[in-house]
């Protein structure tokens, strides 16, 4: 059995340095547009957007720094669930305020 917890908000250091990391990957980008060929441009507009979705969907547990496991915690027999991430290392299950509903898909 995991021990439950909430999962704290990200740190504001940590978003003023994604914040910062995209403005430099919006100026990078800018300027090819305006330099380089435009399969350079697209190549690096791709490989931004990748990255960035990457770092945005990766979390870290907040206790150990292991990866954290996404699952679905359905209430009761209704198409609701909580959003709860598991992490393997330390045995909790950081759980976020989202609630979730699979009726709308």
């Amino acid at each position: 059995m995991m021990i439950e917890k909430p999962l704290p908000p990200p740190s504001v250091s940590r978003a003023a340095a994604y914040a910062g990391s995209f403005a430099l990957f919006a100026a990078v980008v800018v300027m090819t547009l305006q330099q380089a060929h435009e399969l350079v441009t697209a190549s690096s507009l791709i490989f931004g957007m990748v990255t960035f979705a990457f770092l945005y969907y990766r979390r870290r547990c907040p206790g150990c720094g292991g990866l954290l496991r996404f699952r679905r915690d359905y209430i009761g027999d209704s198409p609701k669930f909580r959003c709860i991430h598991d992490c393997s290392q330390c045995g909790i299950a950081w759980c976020r305020d989202d609630i979730g509903d699979d009726s709308q898909t």
